[in-house]
């Protein structure tokens, strides 16, 4: 994963912030040229962007680990 706007989670905004989770799949029925990549937004409550970071699964590569924070599910995104 690559941060474009490195999150500093010890600023007060990061407490209320929503994140934005968006991925995708190309040509999942055929294994060998499956790509997919997904992007993340931390947005505070103000409507400021405080990160952002995108990334792709490289084919081979072992899955990463679910994401085990405090969030929960919000119809606009995850808050913290």
């Amino acid at each position: 994963m690559d941060w474009l706007l490195q999150p500093d989670f010890n600023k007060p905004e990061f407490d209320h912030a929503t994140w934005y989770f968006d991925g995708s799949l190309l040509d999942g029925k055929t294994i060998i040229l499956r790509a997919t990549g997904f992007g993340i937004a931390i947005v505070s409550s103000e409507g400021d962007l405080l990160a952002m970071a995108r990334g792709a699964h490289r084919i081979g590569a072992a899955p990463r680990p679910p994401l085990r924070h405090g969030h929960y599910l919000r119809s606009s995104g995850i808050r913290r």
